[in-house]
């Protein structure tokens, strides 16, 4: 049976072509009444379905001129449509002249068998005549006004509703913009080839790529050679099989020749269809995270280093004299090598766990009103005592404010430059401990006549296990760690801690502390 659909929806007429061809009909489609009403008038159909509100001539305006004319007025004609009005326009299709009126939407069997009953109508009704079917003009047009002007007020809700939602969605758009732009990650976009489509500001600040420098370049541009083409090709695979990845380390390449490591977090944007249109990368510079793993596994490395030297001449020692007979004197002699390297041992892991509650802010110090100079006398006569050749002086410091501080704390600090100054001082000599006042601050200073540092190691002397022209430390001793926790404590006190040398003339080390205010030590 040949048939015309009228509707204005192309999804609603490709799905009702389908169901009729299904069923052996010819289909004919128009987009509104107007093309509808040509298309009958050239074809003839066996059956017109028409949709009721329509642009142009709608179902309504159709039907009647479908019932007017002497060729189509026999012509069965269905409404198959959404209702709007609470069943008003079902009412006015069967007065106009309709043989049904099927309500949107329906499951395609059930639709065909809903026509094939009205079908089945038709064929008895079609001897009767059908002039006195068609209402009066003014019945009709007071009928027709009513059901437009409710469809009318339907799509303007309608309308306002989108509008409000567009606005809302605008917002969430604009926000969201503004944090992709403004995140310091980088943050770029790319389409299926590798070009660049967005760029933002925290991939100019990585990277140093303005984004009208890569707007359209490829992406590749960023990646180091070697990289290439495994690592672009790898990651478009994965997201166009995956649709994303998390946490994926490399590394880029800036501007400045500059090799940043990066983790990324890519996703595939994709169409209706499923083909990937677009890929966004998100890139965070873990730089610091790979340098505090390198700083850890040195760190790691050194105490390995640093505990396996005493322990390898203990265990030698020890072996040796398991294995063989000695004198009284030799016995002496090695016993006191063990209890020595023991010793360094215990200081060694005193010192790093000391350090390592220190940065993990686990160190609480009890601070107090203190005076500086019993304190330089005091750890200057315990040195006085341990030196023979060694000749400590303390400077007199009249009128000397006091700090607030630890009084065990400041004792490690004053200890551990002493200690320093007698033993990279190993011919002697004097050395000078001291305090002055400078404006707010207390100076303190240890100055020795010992064998001095580079001037450019100055600054790395305070790291833990720094090793001063490598065999300074196995040639005197120490564990490395002595000046590393001069520095934490130091710091804990609000403090700064620095040193100046001359090589082959010796070193002053100085630690300066604020003052106590008039007003607290009072």
């Amino acid at each position: 049976m040949k048939t015309l659909i009228v509707d204005d929806n192309s999804d609603d007429r490709r799905i009702l072509r389908y169901n009729l061809e299904r069923h052996h009909c010819e289909v004919i489609e128009a987009r509104d009444g107007e093309e509808g009403l040509e298309l009958a008038r050239i074809h003839l159909p066996g059956l017109i379905i028409s949709d009721a509100l329509m642009p142009k001539m709608d179902g309504f305006q159709l039907l009647r001129h479908i019932k007017t004319d002497e060729k189509l007025k026999r012509i069965p004609f269905v409404f198959y449509s959404a209702v709007y009005t609470g069943y008003k326009e079902a009412e006015l299709a069967i007065s106009v002249g309709a043989d049904a009126f099927i309500v949107k939407p329906k499951e395609p069997e059930e639709f065909w068998y809903e026509l094939q009953k009205i079908l089945e109508g038709c064929e008895i009704r079609r001897t009767q005549p059908i002039e006195g079917l068609i209402e009066e003009d003014e019945e009709y047009l007071k009928k027709y006004s009513s059901i437009v002007a409710n469809k009318l007020e339907e799509k303007v809700q309608e309308l306002e509703k989108v509008l409000a939602l567009r606005k809302q969605a605008e917002k969430e758009i604009s926000f969201l913009a503004s944090i992709v732009r403004n995140i310091p990650d980088a943050v770029c976009s790319t389409n299926t080839e590798g070009n660049v489509i967005f760029w933002n500001e925290g991939a100019e600040e990585m990277l140093g790529y303005t984004a009208e420098e890569m707007m359209g370049k490829s992406i590749t541009l960023t990646i180091p050679l070697e990289y290439l083409p495994s690592e672009f090709d790898e990651c478009v695979t994965i997201l166009n099989q995956v649709g994303f990845f998390r946490n994926r380390e490399s590394v880029r390449r800036a501007k400045d020749g500059r090799i940043v490591p990066v983790e990324i977090t890519a996703v595939v944007l994709r169409d209706m269809e499923g083909n990937s249109r677009s890929y966004t990368y998100i890139m965070r510079n873990i730089f610091e995270r790979k340098e505090i793993e390198r700083m850890k596994d040195e760190m790691i490395s050194a105490v390995s280093h640093e505990m396996r030297t005493p322990l390898t001449a203990m265990m030698g020692f020890t072996e040796f004299l398991l294995e063989n007979r000695v004198d009284e004197a030799l016995l002496k002699e090695y016993l006191t090598t063990i209890h020595d390297e023991t010793e360094r041992l215990k200081e060694l892991i005193t010192s790093f766990l000391d350090l390592q509650r220190m940065k993990a802010k686990q160190v609480v110090y009890c601070f107090q009103l203190l005076e500086v100079q019993p304190l330089l006398e005091e750890s200057a006569g315990l040195f006085a005592k341990a030196s023979r050749i060694h000749r400590i002086v303390v400077e007199p410091a009249p009128d000397l404010p006091r700090v607030v501080g630890n009084d065990v704390g400041l004792r490690q600090v004053l200890n551990n430059l002493l200690s320093n100054a007698v033993k990279y001082s190993p011919k002697g000599g004097e050395i000078t401990v001291g305090a002055r006042r400078e404006n707010d601050s207390v100076i303190i200073w240890v100055r020795d006549q010992g064998i001095g540092i580079q001037p450019e190691l100055l600054e790395r002397i305070f790291d833990r296990f720094y090793q001063v022209e490598g065999g300074i430390r196995r040639t005197y001793g120490g564990t490395g760690l002595g000046l590393a926790l001069v520095r934490g404590i130091v710091l804990a006190h609000n403090g700064r801690v620095w040193a100046e040398s001359t090589p082959g003339k010796g070193s002053t080390f100085y630690v300066s502390l604020p003052a106590a205010k008039e007003r607290f030590a009072s």
